[in-house]
């Protein structure tokens, strides 16, 4: 398995991700970082929403939500939890269903912030497996960090 990325890195990976995006011709605008949020806590969610308001968030409150997202959207950044509720698709379904497809979708960086250590680490390492940047961060980590989408 590759050694992932540093956050460094990414950070410069999903900031021209977004460059690249959005300018057009001469005029160029200040990118706006597109995520998908991957959790079924809506105070996770709007936590996020709050520390981070200069990004573009479609939230993803199950497996099915973020499949459809992702079908139908292009995203930056994609945070994924694991647990989605009790017996139901987790992070990991959403997780198996990126790499069963032929094609990878053009996610700059995805961060497993699942509280869960081992279905963390395991959709870590099937994204890492499958040539995805990845980064490995519990959710206390997640609002805790907002330079990843900071723009000078």
């Amino acid at each position: 398995m590759e050694t992932p990325p540093n956050f460094l890195e990414c950070s410069t990976t999903v900031v021209q991700a977004a460059v690249n995006r959005q300018v057009t011709g001469s005029n160029p605008v200040i990118p706006v970082m597109k995520i998908l949020f991957l959790d079924d806590e809506e105070y996770r969610f709007n936590a996020f929403k709050t520390q981070n308001p200069n990004v573009d968030v479609d939230w993803a409150i199950n497996t099915n939500r973020a499949i459809h997202l992702v079908k139908n959207n292009t995203y930056d950044v994609a945070y994924l939890d694991h647990d989605l509720g009790y017996n139901l698709p987790t992070g990991k379904d959403f997780v198996n269903y990126l790499v069963s497809r032929k094609d990878k979708i053009p996610v700059s960086l995805f961060i497993c912030h699942s509280m869960n250590p081992v279905g963390r680490a395991n959709m870590v390492e099937m994204l890492s497996n499958f040539g995805y940047n990845v980064i490995d961060k519990p959710y206390a980590w997640v609002l805790n960090t907002n330079d990843l989408f900071t723009v000078s």
